[in-house]
């Protein structure tokens, strides 16, 4: 009989800890709703031609800075597991100060030359900065140089817009980007410096 009862009770709480996992899995109705009506926007950009990465990685800033909003109320688990990104990604977006970069132009509009190729483009060379960093992938200055002739040649095929010292200067200055070593972004390197450096690598090699 003693033996009878510690089965059941066995039983009995192994039961009650299964309904208390298949509780915790489900989405109160309320926030499920919430998340339904927030899918549509939330959706990724589709990635650059050629690319194998995940469409994850290609959030616009607006889109980033709509999923922290929702991210807080709603919960990091759940939009991560609506929008199949790692939890740790939405964590690391709502650690960042998102409006800062929406706002850069507003605060620093003058910053260098003015641009002869557009805004527009201008966006895309920041969001292809910004972009490179999530993926953790190195970008130098001249990097950037060679993004930007290729983007340039393509949207402006007539441009006579060059890539010097002072434009990227001013560009890095507009949206506030900071090279430094050991991070997403390489040491950005004074011109007579840069010049020392691949002297030396010419005579390296000769």
């Amino acid at each position: 009989m003693k033996t009878a009862l510690m089965l059941t009770f066995r039983d009995a709480k192994k039961r009650h800890w299964n309904d208390s996992e298949d509780a915790s899995q489900k989405e109160s109705p309320k926030k499920k709703a919430a998340l339904d009506d927030k899918s549509d926007y939330l959706k990724p950009e589709s990635a650059p031609a050629g690319s194998v990465r995940s469409p994850c990685k290609h959030f616009t800033l607006k889109q980033k800075k709509t999923i922290v909003n929702n991210a807080k109320p709603l919960g990091i688990r759940p939009i991560a597991k609506m929008l199949k990104i790692p939890k740790s990604t939405v964590s690391t977006w709502m650690k960042i100060d998102l409006s800062a970069h929406m706002n850069l132009n507003r605060h620093f509009p003058k910053c260098g030359r003015p641009i002869s190729y557009g805004q527009a483009i201008d966006d895309k060379i920041s969001q292809w900065v910004l972009t490179q960093c999530d993926l953790k992938i190195p970008v130098n200055v001249e990097g950037i140089y060679m993004y930007v002739k290729e983007l340039v040649s393509k949207e402006l095929p007539k441009s006579k817009f060059s890539a010097s010292h002072t434009w990227g200067d001013g560009f890095l200055r507009r949206h506030r980007f900071v090279l430094k070593s050991r991070t997403s972004l390489a040491q950005y390197l004074h011109k007579d410096l840069e010049e020392k450096v691949s002297s030396f690598h010419k005579f390296d090699d000769g």
